[in-house]
């Protein structure tokens, strides 16, 4: 009969328990109105409030190779890169030649025979046409130590000039700390 009790009382324990933590949730819910809730928010809630409000959208799950210094540095510097990806691609959809541009090595001339050609050629793309349209899938990010990297991904470009559909591998570095593409190559499907 005591050991009756004795689990009995450990189940009154456990409800009470249950109780207390679901007021406890209730209460930190009904506080966020407040100023200052008492509790901390719950951790999806966390992320909800952290996260940009008008970012660049995250690209689909990206493989990674990885050389680098740890797993850590390898998720930060994938981060990166798809972060990069992206707002590279939304510049060029956007025909927004400056962040466009900016993505790139100042030393980069593609086949141009200067940086600064290339870069008037491209502005004048940009800005003469219509629209374009960008789309990338299939996106590989490599990553060759800590401060090279090679994006390799599918590539949908479309404007009222002209259409392609390919390859593309650009060759990143890191430099003082920002990724800039150093060499671009395209291979039509």
């Amino acid at each position: 009969m005591g050991t009756e009790n004795v689990g009995q009382g450990l189940g009154l324990t456990v409800i009470t328990i249950g109780i207390v933590v679901s007021a406890i949730g209730l209460g930190s819910m009904l506080s966020e109105s407040s100023a200052a809730p008492s509790l901390p928010a719950s951790p999806d809630r966390l992320i909800e409030t952290q996260a940009p409000a008008a970012g660049p959208r995250p690209l689909p799950a990206t493989p990674v190779v990885t050389n680098g210094s740890g797993p850590d540095s390898g998720e930060k510097a994938q981060g990166e890169l798809k972060n990069l990806l992206e707002a590279w691609r939304k510049a060029w959809s956007s025909q927004d030649s400056a962040t466009y541009l900016a993505f790139y090595h100042p030393d980069y001339q593609g086949h141009s025979d200067t940086p600064e050609a290339w870069r008037a050629s491209r502005k004048r793309v940009l800005e003469q046409a219509e629209f374009i349209e960008v789309t990338l899938a299939q996106v590989v990010v490599k990553l060759e130590g800590a401060d090279q990297a090679t994006l390799s991904f599918v590539q949908d470009y479309a404007s009222d000039r002209r259409e392609d559909h390919g390859n593309k591998r650009l060759q990143l570095r890191r430099s003082n700390g920002k990724w800039l593409i150093e060499n671009e190559e395209f291979a039509a499907n």
